[in-house]
């Protein structure tokens, strides 16, 4: 039997889905491996650059200032074309490498004029929440011309590759200065690889009234927060009782707690495809499906 090769059209669609599936703090890994596996630098090159850009900006990635100790999140709500980002705080649009997560060359970029005295109440907001929520937190809050609906990101990222997991919370919110209501998305990605590999992934699409629609900014930024934070921790209240729940008794309830060799598999000794088939086999087995014949 001759070998497969893949063309170059299904090598950029495998690479571009290696990269959007990659899991939190993780990114430098998945790249070196899509390198020794293509074993082709400029074929990676082309193939990374589309959906690395979408990763960083899904992802709320944060970007280091170069020549400075500044930093900013890139979004979908800063993209200009170009492949440049506003950092509204700084008032400066950049040109971002996403490869290596860093932005050069500031042009001055000119705020909503309307809307920048609620922008910035509410990114003083936020930043305050984010301290005292997020330890490892990362925000702001994104106006758009001839517009008078802000945005919010937040991201918090923790990494512990020593331990074998990582993981990302992000939120992000639209508020409109018009409004009484606000609409948010929250997504939660943990991997762990300790003996196994598994990864959950959660959203929650969220929506919330104001009790009115305060035309001061301080007090339209304490009532957006008000509500973020109710909807936000009753969201981490009801993942923690169901996790809780999953401990108990759901895996209580499998049929076995070992697979068919009653001992842990030794995910170091899976080297070749038959150890590779008969681990799935006792995965179906461990969660009484039937294997495929």
């Amino acid at each position: 039997m001759s070998e497969y090769t893949p063309d170059t059209a299904e090598t950029l669609e495998t690479i571009a889905q290696f990269v959007s599936e990659t899991p939190p703090g993780e990114l430098s890994q998945v790249l070196n491996d899509i390198r020794g596996l293509v074993n082709n630098d400029s074929l990676v090159s082309e193939a990374i650059a589309q959906p690395l850009s979408v990763h960083n900006t899904n992802t709320l990635a944060l970007v280091a200032v170069a020549g400075s100790d500044a930093s900013f999140i890139v979004s979908k709500f800063n993209a200009l074309e170009g492949n440049r980002f506003v950092d509204p705080n700084a008032k400066l649009s950049y040109a971002v490498d996403h490869l290596a997560q860093t932005a050069s060359d500031p042009v001055p970029h000119e705020s909503n004029n309307e809307t920048e005295e609620h922008r910035a109440a509410l990114n003083a907001a936020i930043n305050t929440y984010t301290q005292d929520h997020y330890p490892n937190g990362h925000c702001a809050v994104f106006s758009h011309d001839n517009s008078r609906t802000l945005n919010i990101g937040i991201v918090s990222n923790k990494f512990n590759p020593n331990n074998f997991w990582n993981g990302r919370w992000i939120s992000q919110w639209t508020a409109n200065l018009d409004s009484d209501e606000i609409s948010g998305e929250l997504f939660i990605h943990v991997h762990y690889y300790e003996d196994g590999n598994v990864q959950v992934k959660t959203t929650k699409h969220a929506t919330a009234k104001l009790a009115s629609i305060p035309s001061d900014p301080t007090a339209f930024a304490s009532a957006v927060v008000a509500q973020m934070l109710k909807i936000e921790t009753e969201y981490q209240l009801a993942l923690n009782a169901s996790y809780a729940q999953i401990s108990d008794s759901t895996f209580k309830s499998l049929r076995r707690a070992l697979p068919i060799t009653r001992t842990k598999l030794d995910w170091n000794s899976v080297s070749n495809c038959e150890d590779i088939v008969f681990f799935f086999y006792s995965l179906a087995d461990i969660i009484m499906l039937k294997p495929p014949l």
